[in-house]
């Protein structure tokens, strides 16, 4: 938490705050934020599956009410249905005016990386090289460069 602080006193762009993170590290990033011009990411991960719509609206539905200026949910596909869900996310967020990313992890997780910016999300993560990745079907900046030149992006 206190590198999270520290970054928001330097006012950097974004920090990024696990949504299921204990309360009083929610308390404090709250605190320090008043101070700052710094954006809050609130996230949820899940690297087991990916939940129904449901579930997954109503954590996107937690971000905002907890004062998120961008939410963040990150799943794991398990098939394309899975990839469909998530991305189908951005719909909702464009609805509610609440800045979501909003992709999937793993093999079939792929497409959603790459495609989740042209469908209205926020952003998308990408490794500085291959060696570097953090999570199961995240691609490197340059690999992303190279299909979105492909896309005529």
């Amino acid at each position: 938490m206190g590198a999270l602080l520290e970054a928001v006193a330097e006012n950097s762009g974004y920090v990024d705050l696990e949504l299921l993170a204990p309360d009083d590290s929610h308390q404090r990033m709250r605190m320090a934020l008043q101070e700052s011009s710094t954006k809050l990411i609130l996230s949820w991960h899940n690297f087991k599956n990916t939940p129904s719509r449901e579930e997954l609206v109503g954590r996107m539905a937690l971000m905002q009410d907890m004062g998120a200026d961008i939410g963040k949910i990150i799943t794991t596909a398990q098939s394309h249905q899975d990839v469909l869900r998530v991305l189908q996310l951005q719909e909702v967020a464009e609805q509610l005016g609440f800045p979501l990313i909003a992709f999937c992890m793993g093999r079939l997780g792929v497409i959603s990386r790459v495609a989740t910016c042209d469908l209205g999300g926020y952003m998308t993560y990408c490794a500085v090289s291959d060696e570097e990745a953090t999570a199961p079907g995240q691609l490197s900046v340059t690999v992303l460069r190279e299909i979105y030149s492909l896309m005529g992006a």
